[in-house]
């Protein structure tokens, strides 16, 4: 089953190892990308909560965060960032769809801080990331609305993953159960990088290559 069908060579010239290029200026999306991320996305609703609670911890992040706009990218996984004309997006792999799908939650945790400091608290994990569910009416909208929980679990209570696991994927009924492992975010210590604000519904794509590795796209609004 496949969202969104491309040759794999389009996503991966457009590599990159850092941050979006310097001077590079926002374009707008076509017409009709639009009109399917406005009609397609699941998700009104959830925006709206990771908003207020992006809004409620902005004046703690200010104060407490050790602010760096261009923090070390450290990738330790089977995830990449690729520039995109407006945002990033994350391209995760892996043997099996499930393994593309952890990593794609921590590529969008690494883009956010410095994974390498974040460690793995047993009693955080068991508390805050234990039981992430998603539900969709396609494999497009399951992914989406699995990232956004994952999205809404860091904006409403600090969780900063390092590991996640699929537990259960259904690919008929399109529903994911999911767990992770990480720790409470600690400014102190931990890095803030680029804040992630929203999943972007459009270009969202999965594709398995000629030597059976699944992957899978996603945009991500910062």
């Amino acid at each position: 089953i496949y969202c969104l069908m491309s040759t794999m060579a389009d996503p991966l010239e457009q590599r990159t190892s850092g941050r979006r290029a310097q001077g590079r200026q926002r374009q707008e999306e076509s017409a009709v990308i639009v009109a399917q991320s406005e009609k397609r996305g699941p998700s009104d609703e959830m925006e709206k909560r990771i908003q207020q609670a992006i809004d409620v911890r902005k004046e703690q992040l200010e104060q407490t965060a050790k602010l760096s706009y261009e923090p070390e990218l450290v990738i330790d996984g089977k995830y990449e960032y690729l520039d995109h004309t407006a945002d990033i997006q994350l391209h995760s792999w892996g043997d099996t769809l499930e393994e593309a799908l952890e990593q794609l939650v921590v590529a969008m945790f690494g883009y956010k801080t410095q994974i390498n400091l974040v460690k793995i608290n047993d009693e955080d994990s068991a508390k805050h990331a234990s039981h992430i569910k998603a539900e969709g009416h396609d494999l497009c909208s399951l992914i989406f609305a699995y990232l956004q929980e994952w999205l809404y679990l860091f904006h409403d209570s600090g969780f900063l993953v390092k590991e996640v696991k699929i537990e259960h994927l259904d690919h008929t009924a399109f529903t994911i159960q999911s767990s992770g492992r990480g720790e409470l975010a600690d400014w102190s210590r931990h890095v803030q990088g680029t804040e992630v604000k929203a999943i972007t519904y459009s270009n969202l794509q999965v594709a398995e290559d000629e030597n059976g590795q699944h992957h899978v796209w996603a945009i991500v609004d910062i």
